[in-house]
């Protein structure tokens, strides 16, 4: 899994640095500078590899460091849209200062 997690990363660097792939699922997209996502999109883009199942991914994600190690680089992953489940959720990779600015309004 600890793999997975390093992929996520690279991912996220490559998303903040403007390289976006071409070949996205519809679940995930840029709209103007921020990344929006689904968790079971994003973990089925991810894991080409079978590195561990959709369950293990999102119990990952939610122990994790992602915001933290995000932040060091000005981002961090928050919802946009919430739904009455989870998977159904979607998140986008934010700049740290629209995310503040947010939670000051």
């Amino acid at each position: 899994m600890q793999k997975m997690y390093q992929s996520l990363i690279e991912f996220f660097e490559e998303i903040i640095n403007g390289q976006v792939p071409v070949a996205l699922p519809p679940e995930m997209k840029r709209i103007g500078s921020d990344f929006c996502f689904t968790l079971p999109s994003l973990y089925r883009y991810l894991n080409d590899d079978e590195h561990c199942s959709y369950l293990q991914f999102r119990s990952q994600i939610y122990q994790s460091t992602l915001n933290t190690d995000l932040a060091q680089l000005g981002w961090a992953v928050d919802i946009v849209t919430a739904a009455d489940h989870v998977d159904q959720t979607v998140y986008g990779l934010l700049p740290l200062a629209r995310i503040n600015l947010n939670c000051r309004l």
